[in-house]
This record gives structure tokens, sequence and C-alpha cells, in this order.
């Protein structure tokens, strides 16, 4: 959310160089998530149906960013990085920061809630 606009304020690269960069950052960012992905499912298998239903909201919403806004993003990309011109879309846009906040804070409540779970069934007496 940070390193995505801030490099279109390098004014003297072009707008198809700084969209190439994104594309590129993206990609990495994806892979690194499915990682993440693979790794919370693997997670659920193992300890059941409570933590699905905490780690399941941020997993959907990547599926969404990754199966239909995402191909949506780059298709637009890369027309544009082929000169053509394109209006803009700003829903696109915000839908995907959307996604990206709530699936953050649904992690960071879903890693209090499994903190608290876990800090609470140390304090049960021997």
């Amino acid at each position: 959310m940070i390193a995505a606009p801030a490099k279109f304020q390098a004014a003297s690269l072009p707008v198809s160089t700084l969209l190439q960069i994104g594309q590129a950052q993206f990609n990495w960012l994806g892979a690194s998530q499915w990682v993440f992905v693979i790794l919370i499912l693997l997670l659920v298998v193992i300890s059941g149906r409570a933590l699905f239903l905490i780690l399941g909201i941020p997993v959907v919403i990547f599926m969404v960013q990754e199966w239909l806004l995402m191909p949506a993003l780059d298709e637009r990309t890369i027309n544009i990085i082929a000169g053509q011109m394109i209006p803009a879309n700003r829903l696109l846009h915000i839908s995907f920061v959307g996604a990206e906040i709530i699936k953050c804070l649904s992690l960071i409540a879903g890693s209090l809630i499994l903190f608290h779970t876990m800090v609470g069934r140390s304090e049960k007496p021997c």
C-alpha cells in the first residue's frame, strides 16, 4: 500500500517503466502470498475447524484478488504499456486496496484471537 503509489513519485521515469516495475512487484508479492496461503491451509488441516473460521477470510480475499482483480489490473497495465489510452477505473483500484485493508485487518484480528486462545489455555491450573 506504500510502495505501489510511491514509485509514481519518480518524475524522471516514464509511466510504462513504472508500470513494469509494479507488475514485477505484484508478481513477487502474489507468489509470496501463495506460500502463506499454502501454510495456512496446512495449519487448518492440522488444527481443525476453528482455525479455518479465523483464517478463511484472508484466504478468500486473496483468492478474489488473484483471480478477479489482478487479471483485470494486469490487463490494464499491459494495454497502457503498449501505448493504448485506457480510461481510469478507480473502482478497480479502490476494490483492490479495500480488499488488501480487509485482508490485513482480518489477519491481525485472527492473530489476536489465536493469541488470546493460546494464552487462555496456558493459564488453566494444573
